[in-house]
């Protein structure tokens, strides 16, 4: 996952998570105008209110299509609703939290004709409704086997502050990871399988007004009870508590580094983007995926 704020002119962030299914050591933050820019812990709970907020923004997230048609996306433990296009869209943050959620949204994982993709997508925001963000669809692309299980969106935040001499990642932190090599790639997909599809959602503003707030805290009280923010990354980014004035912080985005470095390879433009025109993943091949048995 990937979240950049674009020109708020007060507390611009980027978020980046390594995927790794940890909802307290996963994320990160890190504050743009800072005098000096460090990677700051930042759990789940407050990754989603960035997400709610209808600051504008991009952001890069991942969605699952299966071979199940009728996938109740609200039966879902670890995904996330986005307003897109006047609608809801189940996403995750990493390609471990759509696995993990396999078992909670009703699919027969010992069927031998199982079969799904993980699709890395991007968004950017396009305006505001009942205080929350609306996303329009930017980019998709089909995530291969190894990508899937070694995916790690921190090289999207190396690569926006690489020309900044104020950044220092000093994160020497490493949370246990869990083997997700039981991924294979289906080798010929298009005369075997049916048609892949997302998790239905229907009607949803009507019978779901506010149906992340009820899943998350469905999802806090799985935790310790007294589950607590250690740092209250929202709150300072509102605050705006950082001088908006100030030069220390050079608040160049991605765009601005892929421009300076004229590196319009596919993996540089993935992550944040600003011309829509400029992304190209018509040759990359379809992938389905399959659990090896």
């Amino acid at each position: 996952m990937l979240l950049e704020t674009l020109d708020v002119l007060h507390n611009d962030v980027v978020i980046y998570s390594e995927n790794k299914f940890d909802f307290k050591e996963n994320f990160k933050i890190i504050f743009k105008r800072a005098d000096v820019k460090r990677p700051q812990k930042i759990d789940y709970f407050e990754v989603c209110k960035f997400f709610r907020d209808p600051t504008p923004k991009n952001i890069v997230v991942y969605r699952l299509l299966t071979s199940n048609s009728e996938i109740d996306a609200y039966s879902t433990k670890f995904g996330y609703f986005i307003m897109s296009e006047k609608k809801l869209e189940l996403v995750y943050f990493d390609p471990i939290f759509a696995l993990k959620d396999l078992s909670h949204l009703k699919v027969n994982l010992d069927s031998a004709d199982f079969r799904f993709k993980v699709q890395q997508v991007g968004y950017t925001a396009t305006g505001a409704k009942n205080n929350e963000c609306v996303y329009s669809e930017v980019y998709s692309f089909d995530l291969r086997a190894i990508e899937a299980q070694n995916q790690n969106d921190k090289v999207f935040a190396s690569a926006i502050f690489a020309l900044d001499e104020s950044f220092i990642d000093d994160d020497g932190y490493s949370a246990k990871t869990e083997s997700l090599d039981n991924i294979a790639e289906v080798q010929d997909p298009g005369s075997i399988l049916p048609n892949l599809s997302k998790a239905e959602i229907s009607a949803a503003e009507n019978k779901h007004p506010d149906v992340n707030r009820s899943k998350i805290e469905k999802l806090k009280e799985s935790f310790a009870s007294n589950w607590e923010s250690n740092f209250k990354a929202f709150s300072a980014f509102k605050d705006a508590s950082t001088d908006a004035s100030s030069e220390g912080g050079a608040k160049g985005t991605f765009s601005d580094f892929l421009h300076k470095e004229k590196q319009m390879k596919e993996e540089a433009i993935k992550g944040i983007f600003e011309n829509k025109d400029d992304i190209n993943f018509q040759d990359r091949d379809s992938v389905v995926l399959r659990f090896k048995e």
